[in-house]
């Protein structure tokens, strides 16, 4: 475990994430939202593919029991894409950001509402302060 290395790779992830989120708004005022999907799909999956097929695991990561299930979450994480494209294109980023930030605190709620989990009233405390802080 290198401590630094991994520190390096989140620094270089979020600067990577900044850059996309700068390019996304930038051609989502000049391009259909579904083209800039499309294309940051199409660029995103070739280095996924070379590294599978450069560890020989290709033919393992497409194999799936469930194809009803990896459909819907393609589905799924094809229309989470879409939409958060579509806010960064139309939305200041901060405030972008902001909204995204307070997933996790939908998320929570949402796992008790539909999953009926347990949960506890100093988490609905965190909930709440959270979606304060988001709302300020």
């Amino acid at each position: 475990m290198n401590p630094a290395r991994g520190i390096a790779f989140k620094l270089i992830s979020a600067a990577l994430f900044a850059v996309m989120q700068a390019l996304i708004r930038y051609l989502g005022a000049r391009y259909p939202v579904g083209q800039v999907v499309f294309y940051r799909s199409v660029f995103a999956i070739i280095p996924v593919v070379l590294v599978y097929a450069w560890r020989g695991e290709l033919a393992a990561v497409v194999r799936t029991e469930r194809p009803l299930g990896q459909a819907g979450r393609g589905v799924l994480s094809i229309a989470g894409m879409f939409f958060n494209f579509g806010a960064v294109a139309r939305l200041p980023l901060v405030e972008s950001n902001a909204i995204a930030f307070s997933s996790p605190l939908f998320t929570v709620a949402l796992a008790a509402l539909i999953l009926g989990e347990r949960v506890r009233v100093y988490r609905w405390s965190a909930v709440v302060v959270g979606f304060v802080g988001v709302m300020s």
